[in-house]
């Protein structure tokens, strides 16, 4: 029986640089420009996904957090999911908004979102300022009356990730200026927060407070690092404790579900590791206010996803 030639290279392999594999996924949701008028008044409220919101023209009041202020002409706000925010009414006869919403399962940015706390950035801030043309290439499309072809969605996507690494670099530049605390400390509350977010992502909880309780004594462990000292790093630099940081995310991914599946709430609570779903009615309820159900046809209700990027 004869033998099958090997084939080997006719060349060396004299040197390779290479970037690791990469994938992330964006979620975008009610993305729109609205012409308002100053009697414009909307309760208090809170959404799911991140909140960009730019004044085109014009100006606005706003309460963020119980913290009241009047958005102008090129200020810019960056909302965390689950920031209470109020339209005060009041402003110019006429103004316009860009809003745009978006969620994403990238720990890395997730954790730099989260960290920086500021809401409000005015015109003249260098968020606001390196934001801005990219928010400029996308209002074309929004504006557009016809579909957006596939070619349009690409570039929309471009002007899309050009936002986000802006976003990237000065909210990174604001945490070193705003935050003195020490590079080991930012990285072991950065461990922590992208096991608590893997553990949560992978839905292998429940949902007890002793449960959470010895899943952050776990974390700690495996950092070999006492839950002390972990709760310590990790309040420096996020400003809450893990525990309250892995409810919140709990919390918000039920929301996820909730808004952007048409899945059942039996199997949202299952998913979700609740046995019962009275007990997660239950404690939605006590989380939000709302039962499920309320929750899902109330506000922040987008309707459908207009893009998915993978």
């Amino acid at each position: 029986m004869s033998k099958k030639p090997v084939f080997r290279h006719a060349w060396s392999l004299l040197e390779e640089k290479r970037l690791p594999n990469m994938g992330m996924k964006f979620w975008l949701q009610g993305i729109r420009i609205q012409r308002l008028g100053a009697n414009r008044v909307y309760p208090a409220h809170e959404h799911v996904q991140f909140e960009i919101n730019l004044m085109l023209a014009g100006h606005q009041r706003i309460a963020v957090e119980g913290q009241t202020y009047t958005q102008n002409t090129g200020d810019l706000l960056v909302i965390r999911p689950g920031t209470s925010h109020t339209f005060l009414g009041g402003g110019s006869p006429e103004y316009t908004l860009f809003f745009l919403h978006f969620d994403t399962d990238d720990e890395k940015f997730l954790s730099l979102l989260r960290e920086v706390r500021q809401s409000v950035f005015p015109a003249d801030t260098t968020v606001a300022r390196k934001v801005r043309p990219a928010i400029d290439r996308m209002i074309p499309f929004v504006e557009r009356e016809k579909p957006l072809t596939v070619a349009d969605q690409m570039r929309f996507h471009s002007a899309m990730f050009e936002l986000f690494a802006s976003l990237s670099d000065t909210f990174s530049e604001l945490r070193k200026s705003t935050r003195a605390i020490d590079p080991h400390t930012i990285e072991i509350a950065g461990r922590i927060a992208e096991k608590i977010t893997a553990t949560v992502k992978r839905q292998t909880f429940a949902h007890t407070s002793e449960f959470i309780r010895k899943g952050i004594d776990d974390i700690a462990s495996e950092l070999n690092i006492s839950p002390s000292y972990c709760n310590k790093m990790f309040r420096l630099v996020h400003g809450m404790s893990p525990r309250q940081y892995m409810s919140d995310l709990i919390l918000n991914e039920a929301k996820r579900m909730l808004k952007q599946t048409n899945m059942q709430i039996e199997h949202i609570a299952r998913l979700l590791c609740y046995n019962d779903v009275a007990h997660f009615s239950q404690q939605f309820k006590r989380w939000t206010g709302l039962s499920p159900s309320k929750f899902r046809a109330g506000e922040g209700a987008f309707g459908k996803t207009l893009h998915q990027v993978k």
